[in-house]
C-alpha cells in the first residue's frame, strides 16, 4: 500500500494535511480524540486520505449487509455482488472525516473518486467501492439537495443502492446537523434512512476514465 501512495503525486496534499494535523494534535495533547485516531491510521497506512473530507480503507462486505431490509432486496444484493464484483472482499470503503468538512463538496468528491481509481488500478484485487450512511438516502434530496451528489453520481454510473436497517443513532446523527431536517422530522415529513451502495470496479473505472471535470 505504501508503494501505491509514493507512486502518485495526487496523494501528496491529502497526506501532508493528515501529517500536519497529527503534529498539531501532539502539541495540543488531544491524543484520544476520534480525529487523532484517524490520523494515526493514516500514518500507519491503514487508512488512505483521498482528498476532500474522505479516507478509504480496505474492507469486505457480507454479514453487515445482511441487515438489508426485505428478502427480495437481499437476493438482489447477492446477485449483484456475484455478477458485478465476483466476490465479497476486498473493497475500498469510503469514510467521511468530520474535521475536514470545510473540504466537503461535489468537486472534491469527484477528485477523491479519481484517486481511488488510481489506487484500484495499482491493486487489481480490489473489487470496487462501498459506502454506507444516512447521506445516501434518496429522500434526502428533497430535504437537502446539496448532498444528493453523494448518492447520485455513483448510482447513475453503475453503483447499486440498498436500504439498510436504520438505528436511533443514525437518526440522531442526521438530525443533529440540520435544523431543517429536525423540523421536517418533527412534522413527520422526513425520516432519516440508512443506505449502502456497492460501486463495482469496472463501472467506477469507466466513470473515472470518462471524467472531464465540472
Amino acid at each position: 500500500m505504501a508503494s501505491h501512495l509514493s507512486m502518485s503525486g495526487n496523494f501528496s496534499n491529502p497526506l501532508k494535511l493528515s501529517f500536519k494535523s497529527i503534529i498539531c494534535m501532539f502539541s495540543g495533547l488531544t491524543y484520544f480524540s476520534i480525529a487523532f485516531r484517524h490520523d494515526v491510521g493514516v500514518c500507519c497506512l491503514r487508512s488512505i486520505p483521498v482528498g476532500g473530507a474522505w479516507v478509504v480503507h480496505k474492507s469486505g462486505i457480507g454479514f453487515r449487509f445482511l441487515l438489508i431490509v426485505g428478502p427480495w432486496q437481499l437476493l438482489k444484493y447477492l446477485s449483484f455482488v456475484i455478477r458485478k464484483t465476483g466476490g465479497f472482499s476486498p473493497f475500498y470503503q469510503i469514510h467521511t472525516v468530520s474535521r475536514y468538512l470545510n473540504l466537503f463538496s461535489s468537486e472534491e468528491m469527484d477528485l477523491a473518486y479519481i484517486r481511488i481509481v488510481e489506487l484500484m488500478k495499482k491493486d487489481p484485487s480490489v473489487r470496487g467501492v462501498i459506502r454506507e450512511g444516512w447521506l445516501l438516502d434518496p429522500n434526502l434530496e428533497k430535504v437537502s439537495p446539496n448532498l444528493a451528489f453523494l448518492r447520485r453520481i455513483p448510482q447513475e454510473n453503475g453503483a447499486m443502492l440498498f436500504r439498510r436497517v436504520t438505528t436511533n443513532r443514525n437518526i440522531k446523527v442526521a438530525l443533529s446537523m440540520s435544523s431543517t431536517r429536525r423540523r421536517l422530522y418533527q412534522e413527520g415529513k422526513y425520516k432519516p434512512t440508512f443506505y449502502s451502495y456497492i460501486w463495482p470496479r469496472k463501472a467506477l473505472i469507466e466513470w473515472a476514465d470518462g471524467y472531464h471535470g465540472k
